[in-house]
């Protein structure tokens, strides 16, 4: 491990954020129904909102979402927009929401001190679910309704695994299935639910599908009996598609570096999946086969109102975060980091600790943008780019060791990016883990 510890050095030194971490989009989620305008962008240093579906976002520190203690250099809480529009958040020691408007930030306090490791939800928002994965106890499904305040755990707790996803089906709030760790063997696991997780059963997939780490990606829309998994594999990851309950699942995609993005259409007929050397590669045939469409640098991809929406290298790309209309050939800029508008306004007790703040974010964002400007590539480099086209292999060179990669142009924004790959706990339903088996 000495030469991760020396690779994640060399990447959070050369230029970060306040917090020690180089600045990067993550995970997008969008808010429905009367908040459907409503949009909360994750980064390395705190949550970015918008009420204007992304015309403008304001900054929300990490000083007004956790405790003092609590955050540090790696702290990537599980988000979802809840009925009420609150952003809903679970991390390391617990749960909490944040209200716009109100400006208030409300805890859980039965799951405080308690690892809240993912959470999903139905398509209307009407139930959440997470869940709480506290070290060496058993593990918890928890659910809450929108008239709730709190999570409930369901069942009796589920004895010797680590829980890593949670997803529930769009069409069947009951069908939950979940992906993790089986304690005593060390090996990746898929679990189901067909009772809102008073109950788990396991699913019997061939162990080789499953890689060393496995997560769901997203279930179909329509079929509760179907879902899509990333699994690792060694540098690199899996797309797995999984139909008739389990009984049918087959790899369907590869990459040579960790799948970072996956997104489905509203009717599961188009799926698309990126990563930061892969590129974006979309299916119309549900997965089938796959064309690349786009160099994108890939860390997150969501499907909102017809758009695809993606997370990028705002630093060799043309933005943090941005949308496409036509199937990701083409985006449009939604966020470059240096146009964030400014602190959320509020005087609540906390919030207001990130206007100090302020002003230390954007000297380093500015620092990273000049010392990197020379790795920049314009809107054309992410549309219609010339030779593109081919299977869905991936023919960048792999990457070598547990740290950052070595080589390529972007200093700071490609050694942290090749690391983050590595590292990335959730993004937009694509949750990865670190080299858990590179000594």
């Amino acid at each position: 491990m000495r030469l991760t510890a020396l690779a994640l050095g060399l990447c959070l030194t050369s230029t970060a954020s306040a917090n020690g971490r180089f600045p990067a989009a993550q995970q997008v989620v969008f808010g429905v129904g009367e908040h459907a305008r409503r949009v909360t962008f994750r980064t390395t240093f705190g949550l970015l909102v918008s009420d204007d579906r992304g015309a403008t976002f304001r900054w929300l520190c990490e000083g007004a979402l956790f405790s003092a203690p609590e955050f540090g250099p790696s702290i990537d809480p599980a988000v979802e927009i809840d009925a009420r529009g609150r952003s809903v958040y679970g991390y390391r020691y617990g749960l909490r929401a944040w209200t716009p408007g109100q400006c208030g930030v409300e805890e859980d306090l039965a799951l405080r001190g308690r690892e809240v490791l993912d959470l999903t939800s139905t398509p209307d928002r009407g139930v959440l679910y997470g869940i709480e994965t506290p070290l060496g106890e058993p593990q918890w499904i928890l659910r809450a309704a929108p008239e709730g305040t709190s999570f409930t755990r369901r069942g009796q707790g589920i004895p010797n695994v680590r829980l890593a996803t949670i997803d529930v089906a769009p069409t069947n709030p009951q069908r939950l299935y979940l992906s993790g760790l089986d304690d005593a063997l060390d090996t990746p696991l898929l679990l189901r639910s067909d009772d809102g997780g008073d109950t788990v059963t396991r699913v019997d997939i061939a162990q080789s599908l499953l890689g060393e780490d496995v997560f769901i990606a997203a279930m179909h829309p329509s079929d509760p009996d179907a879902l899509w998994l990333r699994a690792n594999v060694d540098l690199g990851s899996t797309l797995v598609r999984v139909r008739e309950g389990g009984r049918v699942a087959e790899t369907v995609a590869r990459t040579a570096d960790r799948m970072l993005g996956f997104a489905r259409s509203a009717d599961g007929q188009t799926v698309w999946y990126g990563s930061i050397n892969g590129g974006l590669h979309r299916s119309d045939d549900g997965g089938d086969t796959f064309t690349r469409v786009s160099d994108l640098r890939v860390l997150c991809l969501a499907v909102h109102e017809g758009e695809l929406w993606a997370c990028g290298d705002w630093i060799r790309g043309p933005f943090a975060l941005g949308r496409s209309s036509d199937g990701g050939r083409t985006f449009t800029p939604v966020l470059q980091f240096r146009d964030i508008a400014g602190p959320v306004l509020c005087a609540a007790q906390g919030v207001d600790d990130c206007e100090p703040r302020w002003p230390t974010l954007m000297s380093d964002l500015n620092t990273a943008m000049s010392r990197d400007a020379g790795a920049r590539v314009d809107a054309a480099g992410v549309a219609d780019v010339p030779g593109a086209q081919g299977d869905a292999s991936i023919t960048a060179p792999p990457a070598r060791g547990c740290g950052c990669r070595a080589g390529g142009r972007g200093g700071a924004s490609a050694l942290w990016l090749a690391l983050a790959a590595l590292t990335w706990r959730r993004g937009g339903r694509s949750r990865a883990r670190g080299c858990r088996r590179c000594r």
